[in-house]
């Protein structure tokens, strides 16, 4: 099945980069077709985990790894081929776990606009901290959901973490793009 690209804006994506997306997408749709197995599983009660926590660790998971790596910028091209990234006081250009949750969710995982923002959010909180996807969700209930907006606004450091290791927020933007191997 051929996978429609971004066109990106000001020039030509190169090969690398049209590659890149290729991968992110196969990997979408792997996302999307685990998502869809464990809602029948859920429904017949065969799993431990909440298919919000799922969601919530597995989509860390791959964002977190994508960031490491400053390989999030092409994910911009992909969401902003779908929909646009916005203008102003809104904008989520340049905003890695914000970008990455649209380009991961597609179009097919619904999810609230204010519930969208919380988890990335949390997940950005969570990359700071250096938490790994495991974590996840322990870390996010422990430090409250509802408050991490404003404790990443204070540079908040939640407590048994020191404040000399964290990561920064000056997200780096990856010159290449390396590629995305689907789990």
């Amino acid at each position: 099945m051929a996978t429609k690209l971004p066109k990106k804006s000001g020039s030509r994506m190169t090969v690398e980069q049209q590659h890149q997306i290729r991968s992110f997408i196969q990997l979408r749709a792997k996302f999307h077709r685990q998502w869809e197995k464990l809602g029948a599983r859920d429904a017949a009660g065969q799993f431990e985990e909440t298919t919000d926590d799922w969601l919530s660790r597995k989509a860390y998971q791959h964002l977190q790894r994508i960031v490491k790596d400053g390989r999030w910028p092409m994910l911009e091209h992909l969401v902003d081929y779908d929909r646009s990234l916005k203008r102003g006081r809104h904008s989520i250009k340049g905003k890695p776990f914000k970008v990455g949750l649209i380009a991961i969710l597609g179009d097919k995982i619904k999810l609230g606009r204010n519930r969208r923002a919380d988890l990335s959010d949390a997940m950005e909180y969570a990359y700071i901290h250096k938490v790994p996807a495991r974590h996840f969700n322990g870390f996010v209930k422990q430090a409250g959901q509802k408050r991490i907006a404003d404790k990443l606004k204070a540079g908040h450091v939640e407590p048994g973490f020191n404040s000399d290791n964290l990561r920064s927020r000056d997200f780096e933007r990856g010159q290449t793009f390396p590629l995305i191997t689907p789990d």
